[in-house]
């Protein structure tokens, strides 16, 4: 399991638990909850996708300690905006996430997967204040997902916020 942790300033780092314990901290484990962690151990980040710029993560080992702690106000949507420019430029590494903020410029059609058992993805374009756009690929349940919220929205323009957004390029573009 990998999760994001986070302080009251909104500093992430990675963490992750192997599948044999998940059962040993799901229990004490909550989205916005405070807890305090010791007896864990420290590794380089080498994942796919970097949720934090840190070189290292956290790794919950057996002897790990999770204790709840008196609640600290952290909000589950600190967000850690980047402009688009930085993206368009490349100046994001590609197994880096992002957050990012702008209104639905195009909105395309359903993609099936290619072959069994591939994702089905929708592909949007993100326009921001200053009138750059950057391509967004949705797979398979945020197809649904964004569907839903777009149509129950009544707003002409529809501002979408991504949070943990993985930059790559998808067949070159």
């Amino acid at each position: 399991m990998d999760m994001i942790l986070m302080d009251q300033e909104g500093s992430r780092i990675s963490d992750s638990i192997g599948n044999k314990m998940v059962s040993d901290f799901d229990t004490l484990l909550r989205e916005g909850g405070s807890v305090h962690l010791s007896n864990f151990y420290v590794a380089k980040n080498n994942g796919p996708l970097k949720v934090a710029n840190y070189a290292f993560k956290i790794n919950f080992q057996r002897k790990t300690k999770v204790k709840a702690c008196q609640s600290v106000f952290v909000s589950k949507y600190a967000f850690a905006f980047i402009p688009f420019t930085d993206i368009v430029e490349d100046n994001v590494k590609e197994e880096q996430v992002v957050d990012v903020i702008g209104h639905d410029a195009a909105v395309g059609d359903v993609i099936p997967g290619e072959r069994k058992r591939k994702p089905n993805r929708r592909i949007i374009e993100l326009e921001d204040i200053e009138g750059l756009k950057i391509k967004c690929t949705l797979w398979d349940a945020f197809i649904d997902d964004f569907k839903t919220k777009m149509e129950s929205s009544a707003d002409h323009i529809k501002l979408c916020v991504f949070q943990f957004l993985g930059v790559c390029k998808y067949r070159g573009t």
